[in-house]
């Protein structure tokens, strides 16, 4: 069990309970867990206990952005909790007001709003890919390679839309939406220059374009870890 106290603290505490594959992690704030909205300005907020799908509407009960609805607020809580419970960890937000929280939460008692973890738990390696990993650059990808990607392909250089920034090949990058929006990191078979070129190429015009060929993948899938 590993328990966090504070915002700077969430999603490293999320980081190291995927990295170590703990069962659980605590988070300790200054209320009983989450809300369906702000209860310090809402007196109908209702709590939420149980959170079996971490979907918009959750994400939407922890508020915008700097909301104030826990110590450091309640948004960097829930993308703790989509961490952990990507990795096949439970997320606990409890009030820290009360000490003897921490045990209950160890002994499987009900205490604040539990997160269940998911069915599939991803190796630790996609883990720090996804989640610790520095990135070098970015490229932005098309809609079809979008769908591909969430369906364990690799991704093509035709399907790469826009490269940023610099990198050599066996870097880290983020893989990006039309719209800006990560969606994934990968370690790059080809470095930023290599890939501004055959952007948008099928994999078998590669070698005609650069006059060598590493993979006929710009990212390989087993090096791709969704976010």
């Amino acid at each position: 069990v590993l328990m966090a106290f504070g915002c700077d603290n969430d999603t490293l505490s999320a980081l190291v309970a995927g990295l170590i594959e703990a069962d659980l992690l605590v988070i300790l704030t200054d209320i009983d867990g989450l809300y369906d909205k702000n209860p310090s300005v809402f007196a109908d907020a209702k709590f939420i206990n149980l959170v079996e799908n971490l979907d918009d509407s959750i994400r939407a009960a922890a508020g915008a952005e700097g909301s104030k609805l826990g110590t450091g607020g309640m948004r960097t809580k829930i993308t703790a909790a989509e961490m952990a419970t990507k990795n096949g960890t439970h997320l606990i937000i409890a009030n820290g007001a009360d000490p003897r929280n921490i045990v209950r939460a160890a002994q499987g008692c009900e205490v604040g709003t539990l997160f269940l973890a998911g069915k599939n738990r991803i190796n630790s390696r996609k883990y720090w890919l996804a989640y610790s990993a520095e990135h070098k650059g970015s490229v932005a990808i098309d809609a079809g390679a979008a769908k591909a990607l969430k369906e364990g392909k690799s991704l093509l250089a035709v399907g790469i839309a826009e490269v940023t920034g610099e990198f050599e090949r066996g870097e880290t990058l983020a893989i990006k939406d039309a719209g800006g929006r990560a969606l994934a990191r990968g370690i790059t078979n080809y470095s930023s220059a290599e890939l501004a070129l055959i952007k948008g190429r099928k994999s078998e015009e590669i070698e005609a374009v650069l006059g060598y060929k590493y993979e006929d993948e710009a990212l390989h899938i087993d090096n791709i870890a969704l976010i």
